[in-house]
């Protein structure tokens, strides 16, 4: 769950540039099976994560507002175990979203 904000830069025009940043927890589940060896991981761990970011809003018309965006999150290294040792493991996500706003 992460807290996010943003700011739009009004630009007076159809097009308007956003950035934004979030703070929060994600939890991380790992689960590993192995032929031979059966189920080497099951666990998880709730750990820091952030967000940061940006994009660019275009009115079509008075009602609806295409998106379009970037989002980078991260988290802190989770702390997880196997029978065989412990997992060095970090998330990092980078996503592209588009996405249409509905005004009424």
């Amino acid at each position: 769950m992460l807290l996010n904000g943003y700011y739009d830069f009004v630009t007076g025009g159809n097009m308007s540039p956003y950035v934004g940043a979030g703070l929060g927890w994600a939890k991380v589940s790992y689960d590993s099976v192995d032929a031979n060896f059966g189920k080497l991981v099951d666990d998880d761990d709730t750990v820091l994560a952030g967000q940061l970011s940006a994009g660019v809003l275009f009115a079509l018309n008075k009602s609806v507002v295409l998106d379009i965006g970037y989002r980078f999150l991260a988290t802190e290294k989770p702390d997880l175990s196997t029978s065989l040792g412990n997992v060095d493991a970090k998330i990092i996500s980078h996503t592209v979203i588009a996405g249409l706003q509905f005004n009424f």
